[in-house]
C-alpha cells in the first residue's frame, strides 16, 4: 500500500528550526498526537529546543512525544499518570519549574510520597520500573518525564 507523503521545502535561513516548522505544519493540518523522531542526536542546542517544543505542543492542545533509540520523553503538567513499562529500564522526572510539588511515585524501585523536588535536584532521576505500571502524581510545577535504557 502506498501512502502519500508531503514534502515542504524550507529555506536554510528561517526563524524556526526544521523540527518546529514540521511541528507547525502538522498542527496546522489537524494532527493532535505526534511522535517526534530524528531530533536528539548531534547538536545540544537543537536537542534542547526539541525538548522545549514538547511544552509548546502541550500548551497548544497537541500531545507530542520525543522518541529515539534509547529514550522516550514527554512534558507533564500537574496531575496523576500511569507509566506503563514499554521496555525501558529507567524513568526520570526533570522539574522545569522552581519546584515540582507533592510528588508521589508508587510501584517503582524508589517510591516517594508527597515530596517537593526542586529544579536541579536529582532525587527523581534514574528510578526503575518494577512489575506492573508506575503510579505517578504531583500537584504543582511541570516536568519532563524521560524513560530510557542504558
Amino acid at each position: 500500500m502506498e501512502s502519500e507523503l508531503t514534502c515542504v521545502p524550507l529555506q536554510p535561513e528561517k526563524d524556526v528550526t526544521d523540527l518546529e516548522a514540521a511541528y507547525d505544519w502538522a498542527r496546522d493540518h489537524g494532527f493532535r498526537d505526534l511522535i517526534l523522531t530524528g531530533c536528539t542526536g548531534g547538536r545540544l542546542d537543537h536537542h534542547m529546543a526539541a525538548m522545549q517544543l514538547l511544552e509548546t505542543a502541550r500548551s497548544q492542545g497537541v500531545h507530542a512525544i520525543l522518541l529515539d533509540g534509547q529514550n522516550r520523553a514527554e512534558f507533564l503538567q500537574p496531575g496523576s499518570y500511569t507509566l506503563e513499562n514499554m521496555g525501558y529500564a529507567y524513568f526520570s522526572l526533570i522539574p522545569l519549574d522552581r519546584m515540582l510539588e507533592a510528588v508521589t511515585i508508587r510501584n517503582a524501585k524508589y517510591p516517594l510520597e508527597r515530596r517537593d523536588v526542586r529544579r536541579g535536584d536529582s532525587l527523581t532521576v534514574s528510578n526503575e520500573f518494577r512489575e506492573g505500571p508506575v503510579q505517578l502524581s504531583f500537584t504543582g510545577g511541570c516536568c519532563f518525564c524521560i524513560q530510557s535504557n542504558p
